[in-house]
């Protein structure tokens, strides 16, 4: 009986390996797209700009006289679970609220403000007001700052640190 040559069938061959291919690189595809598809969640929350409505903790005071400091003192709380704090309220209302060692609450100072986005102006119950330069303003930190020119012609500058409670 002759032996029979099996012959190759170059084109099946060629669509073998040409689906291969494809299979491979589908796979590739994927797998590239599972990463890099796949990212946090919060990556497209917009951040919030930055307002003065809430409430500060006072953190830090520095006091300058002619640009020099010559005073730093950090705020001591009665109770620090319980600080005192400014709120600014989305109505144009403010209160300064101390609270005591035992965290009861009383208001010491309210009033009106205006913020143009660089000067605040509180406008006191009971008459006065007071005006600040506010030099810093994120979603977690305002500095307020007042400078005032002494009668013997020396500048006296204050500086407040608060944090967003």
């Amino acid at each position: 009986m002759p032996q029979r040559y099996r012959t190759v069938n170059f084109n099946k061959l060629r669509r073998k390996k040409i689906m291969k291919n494809y299979l491979v690189s589908a796979l590739a595809l994927l797998s590239v797209s599972l990463f890099t598809g796949c990212s946090k969640d919060d990556d497209n929350v917009a951040t919030p700009e930055p307002t003065i409505v809430g409430k500060w903790k006072a953190v830090k005071y520095e006091d300058y006289l002619n640009n020099t400091l010559v005073n730093t003192e950090n705020a001591i709380e009665d109770n620090n679970s319980c600080p005192d704090y400014l709120d600014f309220k989305a109505n144009a209302a403010y209160e300064y609220v101390e609270k005591d060692g035992d965290c009861v609450a009383s208001v010491s100072d309210n009033g009106t403000y205006t913020y143009n986005g660089s000067i605040l102006n509180l406008v006191i119950v009971g008459g006065g007001t007071y005006t600040v330069k506010v030099t810093k303003l994120t979603n977690t930190e305002i500095v307020f700052e007042s400078t005032e020119t002494l009668q013997n012609g020396d500048t006296k500058k204050e500086v407040e640190y608060f944090t967003k409670l």
